[in-house]
């Protein structure tokens, strides 16, 4: 049987300051700025998908997705915007026990944090992903794809 090569990679861009019915962003979306400038810096198809809103275990959406994904773009915390007594530290805490799970489910996907104001848990999230400095043509990011998919040409 011969083995399937994957022609593109499934990128999941996720931004929590957008409700969680958020689709079809300009700028984050599918076919959106960030979508083709990211494609054409690394010169290759992305199947992406933007996702907003507050993660937890209810959200099959995002889990759904995340189980196929190669690739994650996020903010380093999950803020629910609905509830009053979470604060930065709250939200990083979060986002470290999401991202714990997201690794458990998909330990080969590859996570971008596209924000770097971390308060209180860099150094932890920094062992479950990568912190760049711009969506626009970071180094990190070019590399990555170029290592993905000349794997996946092989």
């Amino acid at each position: 049987m011969r083995e399937k090569i994957k022609k593109s990679a499934h990128v999941i861009f996720w931004h929590n300051h957008y409700p969680a019915k958020s689709r079809n962003n300009p700028y984050f979306g599918r076919g959106g700025d960030i979508h083709k400038i990211t494609e054409k810096m690394t010169k290759n198809k992305l199947c992406w998908k933007f996702i907003g809103g507050f993660i937890n275990d209810e959200r099959d959406d995002f889990w759904e997705s995340i189980a196929k994904a190669d690739v994650l773009f996020s903010l380093p915390a999950n803020m629910d915007y609905n509830d009053i007594g979470m604060h930065w530290d709250g939200a990083e805490k979060s986002m470290l026990d999401v991202l714990t799970k997201v690794k458990e489910r998909n330990p080969n996907i590859k996570v971008f944090f596209f924000e770097n104001d971390v308060h209180h848990l860099e150094d932890e999230l920094s062992t479950l992903g990568e912190f760049i400095t711009d969506l626009h043509g970071d180094e990190s990011v070019i590399k990555y794809f170029k290592k993905f998919f000349a794997k996946v040409k092989k």
